[in-house]
């Protein structure tokens, strides 16, 4: 079989010996040669090739129109069996196959290729150029030598193991950009061209398949370049691998902030020699259950620019030769927590936040009650598991409390991830189930020790003050044997009273005074929306009036029960 190189450098002389011939665009007939740009009116089925373009002339457009022209051969050594054979050309908007046993489907170029489908088993040989916005499907692959070549915003599906090859020749420069890949054993793989500066491999997608750069002294010399953006996922070897220079053949590369996911072999690979001139920088890439290390660095060219994250590989090692933090961590907030007194028939609440500070996805696949925890404790709207927590991604997690009972109770909530190093996360439950009337109680209790404290005194002149200060506490007192007897509403209404004797509004004027005057009107708010009060009614309202007036009378008894007898 002949070389892809010989195999050009004949469709090239073949091409110089064709004679030019004057087409129009409506008829365009099998191996027409042409001489000025065109756009086909129809398809174009040919047993040889379809298309040449004269040698002579100038730079053309083949503007396929839309329409597909093909060839067919079963002999892939056939130099007739190329199906456009063009010294230097743009080719677009249509589709070209080469049916049979392999070939040739454009060559030599150079070529810009833009819009254009490529079918078939065939190679796209690219002496410099462009290619945009193309597809290569059923086993299309360009063959890339020479000058400066770009490829950018293309496609490649089901191809052979080669995507894009760089095989020989003086590469001056090349941009592989976000491209996607998807069934070559190798989307790119540069071996052998003798110069290479200014390579760019970037933001590319490649799905079962590998970036690999070889160099050696008769092989690939490159300085400036990059690897850089790449996905690659489920590589059937090394995700990216990189071998440097030798004999004084020097490589300058940097690799960074590549995702490595499911390689058959390392994430991330790389040779240097520092004697040899060889620095080839390894920074903020991710190496994900590959089979073997994520990043394996080796040789004193390679250089840990920090910032590299591995996890779930198959070398417990997880790097060498680079310092790697671990791809995906587990932040749970909080780890213990006590709902405090709740009320028998009530319920308190609780959201526990999973965070995940890493680079990659979390996957949590058990979030649960341990047994033993008290059945007052529920989880509520959980999601379905396992759940992935993306890369700097929270999900919250709701605790309920609801006692049934007035007694302590505990639980444990446990939450199991893939965190190599901390896989399971228990946070620990306490609550305490208590009486209806035992945050009325509480009150009293706030109240007679900042009474006792001296932050809390009667407002008003002379004997007035000591007499409204009893007065309050009697009317909470008061909505505390409410609540013992089960009469929610009365009390509600009897604390609303009272928190308007605390207000520090001008009206009605406050019973008390002092620093713990502002907190006692918070408690007694608080007690309210623990009971589910709802917002109190107009406190001289016309249907609210009887019953304001009737809770006062506490008020009023004790204020009448100090008042001095004449």
């Amino acid at each position: 079989m002949v070389s892809r190189r010989a195999l050009s450098a004949g469709l090239l002389t073949a091409a110089c010996f064709a004679t030019p011939v004057v087409v129009s665009a409506d008829v365009v007939p099998c191996g027409a040669t042409l001489s000025e740009s065109i756009t086909l009116e129809h398809d174009l089925d040919c047993a040889g090739p379809a298309l040449r373009t004269d040698d002579g002339a100038e730079p053309i457009t083949i503007d396929l129109g839309g329409h597909t022209v093909a060839s067919t051969c079963d002999d892939p050594d056939d130099l007739s069996c190329a199906t456009i054979v063009t010294t230097s050309a743009t080719v677009q908007n249509g589709r070209v196959i080469r049916r049979g046993a392999g070939g040739l489907a454009i060559s030599p170029g150079p070529l810009l290729l833009h819009e254009l489908v490529v079918d078939g088993g065939a190679v796209v040989n690219l002496l410099g150029g462009a290619v945009f916005a193309s597809t290569f499907v059923n086993g299309a692959s360009l063959i890339c030598d020479d000058a400066n070549v770009q490829v950018e915003d293309s496609q490649f599906v089901d191809g052979p193991p080669d995507g894009i090859a760089f095989s020989g020749g003086f590469l001056c420069g090349a941009t592989i950009r976000n491209n996607v890949f998807s069934g070559y054993g190798l989307a790119v793989y540069i071996r052998s061209p003798w110069w290479a500066s200014a390579l760019r491999i970037e933001n590319n997608r490649i799905e079962d398949g590998a970036i690999r750069v070889e160099g050696g002294s008769s092989g690939t010399w490159i300085f400036g370049g990059s690897i850089s953006g790449n996905h690659l996922d489920s590589a059937p070897g090394d995700g990216i691998a990189v071998s440097g220079g030798h004999g004084g053949i020097p490589m300058t590369l940097e690799i960074a902030a590549n995702e490595v996911v499911g390689a058959g072999g390392a994430g991330i690979r790389v040779g240097a020699d520092a004697a040899n001139g060889d620095r080839i920088e390894i920074r903020s890439n991710l190496a994900v259950a590959n089979a073997g290390l994520g990043i394996d660095a080796q040789g004193t060219g390679s250089v840990d620019g920090g910032g590299n994250l591995a996890s779930g590989n198959g070398d417990p090692l997880q790097c060498r030769g680079v310092v790697c933090g671990p791809a995906w961590a587990i932040d749970v907030t909080p780890r213990e927590h006590d709902f405090g007194d709740v009320e028998v028939g009530g319920s308190a609440s609780l959201i526990v936040t999973i965070f995940n500070p890493g680079g990659y996805r979390l996957v949590v696949d058990a979030i649960e009650l341990l047994p033993g925890s008290a059945a007052a404790f529920a989880l509520e709207e959980l999601p379905a598991l396992p759940v992935e927590i993306a890369a700097q991604g929270t999900l919250d997690v709701a605790v309920a409390f609801a006692p049934a009972a007035a007694d302590a109770a505990s639980a444990t909530l446990r939450i199991r991830s893939n965190d190599e190093s901390e896989p399971i996360v228990d946070v620990a439950l306490a609550g305490r189930g208590v009486p209806a009337d035992a945050q009325a109680m509480a009150l009293l209790d706030f109240f007679d020790a900042a009474v006792a404290a001296g932050q809390l005194f009667g407002a008003g002149p002379g004997r007035s003050g000591p007499r409204r200060l009893a007065a309050l506490r009697s009317a909470l007192e008061t909505s505390g044997d409410l609540l013992e007897r089960g009469r929610l509403r009365a009390a509600c209404i009897q604390l609303e009273v009272a928190r308007r004797r605390t207000d520090g509004l001008e009206r009605p004027p406050d019973f008390v005074a002092g620093p713990a005057a502002p907190a006692l009107e918070r408690e007694i708010a608080d007690l309210r929306a623990d009971l589910g009060c709802g917002a109190g009614p107009s406190a001289w309202s016309a249907c609210g009036l009887g019953t304001e007036l009737a809770l006062l009378l506490p008020m009023l008894r004790a204020l009448r029960s100090r008042r001095p007898r004449r």
